[in-house]
């Protein structure tokens, strides 16, 4: 919550602990097959930014590795839509 927020030092702790500036995630390179069955090595960078850090606490097991997933998964889908003929 916005505002002062006071702690009790013995009895709560901060479970979680990020930055709200901007991230950068480097994408391992991935064999991909193209729609004719070409394979393709992509590699990526992501820019990313924790918006809303209550949502990525509690919604989400590792922050990280789920957009991490999400960008393999969107890769994989794009470049087995081309054809390199």
């Amino acid at each position: 919550d916005p505002g002062i927020n006071f702690m009790i030092p013995f009895l709560e702790t901060i479970s979680f602990r990020d930055t709200l500036r901007e991230q950068v995630l480097d994408v391992p390179p991935q064999e991909c097959f193209t729609l004719d069955n070409a394979p393709i090595s992509a590699d990526a960078i992501v820019y990313m930014r924790i918006v809303d850090m209550k949502d990525a606490c509690y919604k989400v097991a590792n922050v990280k590795n789920a957009v991490l997933n999400l960008c393999l998964t969107n890769v994989r889908e794009e470049i087995g839509r081309l054809t390199l003929e």
